[in-house]
């Protein structure tokens, strides 16, 4: 029974970074839709599309983390607020 929870736990990881990855294909999709009718530059339009992937390459290293790392990294971050 544990290895099925654990198989289902793996799985559901899985899809939320299928999830996210398809979200950043659909915004990346919408900046070229964007820069196809002139309302952005090439420029801006790349600048966009970085960013979009720094997203997602934080978004999958964060979901890669135990909860004490995430934990870990929260309170530096509230450390790092109020210094």
């Amino acid at each position: 029974m544990k290895d099925i929870a654990e198989d289902l736990g793996n799985l559901a990881h899985l899809l939320s970074q299928a999830s996210a990855a398809v979200s950043v294909l659909e915004a990346i999709e919408e900046v070229l839709d964007e820069l196809k009718d002139g309302e952005l530059s090439e420029e801006e339009a790349l600048e966009e599309i970085q960013e979009l992937v720094a997203e997602y390459a934080a978004l999958r290293e964060l979901s890669e983390m135990s909860p004490e790392e995430i934990m870990k990294l929260a309170k530096e971050g509230e450390e790092g607020l109020s210094s």
